[in-house]
């Protein structure tokens, strides 16, 4: 049985077939999906803490008839016997599973692993390398906005360097003709960061059409951010607020991939801002993960 494709990066990926992945997201939104039955098992490895990836996963799997076999964190696992990561996948996948989707951290070699499975394998959040389905369904949720990212400005703001979300972003955005310019501390941007950084926030809200603020990753670096920054010195010269945002136009959108550090990355008078399209993106998710589990099932992906 040949190896059948799974999503790890946004690399490769052609244009065509995220809008297809699109399509059929859109698709989905208005289709009875209830009737769909005995697909067999997704495993949803997860050894990260999620709960919009890993809840809207479950959601897609049951919508597309997988029964989903959830493993949250090593807890109760073999991990806890000192078992590798890689015997564990193997033995999951000699389960046959109908797919695989795995969080988990730098450490762990996704890519070496996915090779060996004969299922397709899925990243759901991969330490600071990259997190796809996240990107995809941002631009999805823009998707339905505008029809093409074709043109469009992404500010990126925060902690760039920790953030994967940010990763694959600069992967998809070469993909579907979107720029990307960030506006961050210098202590949270990757050291070969080849895109432009803005020296004032309200410059780069002035020139973005839609603005992103990334997750602090506190637990990613410790105790360093907190002997540097406090929420409100942070908020105030790095994050989205009350008085920053006048800059941003009035057709622009603010969007976060979540969880939200309220008062850090974005003051909490933003949630009824009626720019935000945060919870969009929360419902996008799921029609996004949908599609691209039918699309691996089917072979199309």
């Amino acid at each position: 049985m040949p190896h059948l494709k799974g999503l790890l990066d946004l690399k490769d990926v052609k244009k065509e077939k995220i809008l297809s992945l699109f399509q059929l997201a859109k698709s989905l939104k208005i289709e009875n999906s209830t009737a769909l039955q005995g697909r067999g098992s997704a495993v949803l490895l997860f050894l990260e803490p999620s709960t919009r990836t890993r809840v809207s996963f479950e959601v897609a799997c049951q919508r597309e008839g997988y029964h989903a076999v959830v493993i949250q964190g090593k807890a109760a696992t073999s991990l806890e016997k000192e078992e590798t990561l890689e015997d564990t996948f193997l033995n999951l996948a000699a389960m046959d599973p109908a797919v695989l989707v795995v969080r988990a951290g730098d450490d762990y070699n996704l890519t070496e692993f996915s090779s060996e499975f004969k299922v397709p394998v899925i990243n759901a959040g991969w330490g600071v390398i990259g997190h796809p389905t996240q990107a995809l369904l941002d631009a999805f949720t823009l998707f339905e906005k505008w029809q093409s990212l074709s043109g469009k400005k992404l500010l990126l703001i925060g902690d760039i360097a920790h953030s994967r979300v940010a990763q694959s972003h600069f992967e998809l955005a070469s993909i579907l003709g979107y720029e990307i310019k960030v506006f961050a501390p210098p202590t949270l941007l990757p050291k070969n960061l080849k895109i432009s950084n803005f020296s004032k926030i309200q410059e780069g809200l002035q020139w973005c059409d839609v603005v992103m603020a990334l997750r602090t990753q506190k637990e990613r670096h410790g105790s360093s951010l907190n002997s540097e920054f406090t929420a409100e010195n942070f908020n105030s010269s790095w994050g989205l607020n009350l008085q920053n945002m006048k800059a941003l136009a009035k057709d622009a959108f603010i969007m976060h991939p979540g969880p939200v550090n309220w008062g850090l990355e974005l003051s909490p008078e933003i949630k009824s801002d009626s720019r935000s399209i945060i919870l969009e993106q929360v419902r996008c998710g799921v029609y996004v993960r949908q599609a691209l589990l039918r699309m691996c099932r089917e072979g199309t992906w």
